[in-house]
């Protein structure tokens, strides 16, 4: 029985996004780029098993919160890999000097050592600081992580050629729609706060445009990669000081 083009989107989706082992080829890429809605279905996959961990450790005796939330981390860069947080500091690599060959650079340099450590310690605190459902928190969280690379997608156009230059050219009006009515149903969960989060991480996306069009004349896979980090980061921020 032939697969359709969503479970081959879905397989390419969570090949790309997870470390979780699944046999993919182009079929599965090319289905994926034609259907990007599928990043925040993956999201909710992904928040949905950080949400277990992190409620589950939660309960063990001798885990406090600080610890609670190095293990989180932990668990969270051993599910997806670190290909969004390496273009994190590609990205921060690249303002400091100002030029794109430097994202293509794979040596670590001073700007991306900088954005990761001070990226990680934030992370720490924003998980620390959780009082919201763990579950439903992180759920939210990382599907709004991949709201905010769709948003880049969408409204950013392609700096140059490259493995993200589908995704961009690709995110249609029909694909951001659905990844925000999927989104609804938290309102019901956190009535008019809902909205806190999610403009939170649009307005950090249009900053993320407006700097790489400045500096890079455009967005590739490794702003598409820092979009995830700064948007989870951005989430997680608004969500802890929600008063729950």
């Amino acid at each position: 029985m032939p697969k359709t083009k969503f479970l081959s989107a879905m397989e390419g989706g969570i090949a790309f996004f997870t470390r979780i082992p699944i046999k993919t080829g182009e079929e599965e890429f090319s289905a994926l780029t034609d259907n990007t809605f599928v990043f925040i279905i993956i999201g909710a996959i992904i928040g949905l098993l950080v949400g277990i961990f992190s409620s589950s450790i939660s309960s063990i005796t001798f885990i406090n919160v600080e610890l609670r939330a190095v293990l989180t981390i932990v668990f969270l860069y051993l599910l997806t890999g670190l290909l969004h947080i390496d273009g994190l500091a590609d990205l921060f690599d690249g303002l400091m000097a100002n030029k794109i060959e430097a994202m293509k650079d794979t040596k670590v340099g001073v700007g991306a050592l900088a954005s990761l450590v001070i990226y990680l310690i934030f992370l720490y605190i924003a998980i620390k600081n959780l009082k919201a459902n763990l579950i439903l928190a992180f759920l939210f969280v990382e599907m709004l992580a991949k709201i905010s690379m769709l948003n880049l997608a969408f409204f950013g156009r392609s700096s140059h050629a490259g493995i993200a230059r589908p995704f961009i050219e690709k995110t249609s009006r029909k694909d951001i729609l659905i990844s925000y009515i999927l989104l609804v149903p938290f309102f019901y969960f956190f009535k008019a706060f809902f909205f806190f989060p999610v403009i939170s991480v649009l307005f950090a996306d249009l900053a993320i445009l407006w700097v790489c069009d400045r500096y890079f004349g455009g967005i590739g896979g490794d702003v598409l990669g820092a979009g995830n980090e700064i948007g989870r980061l951005v989430a997680l921020v608004v969500i802890g000081c929600m008063p729950f």
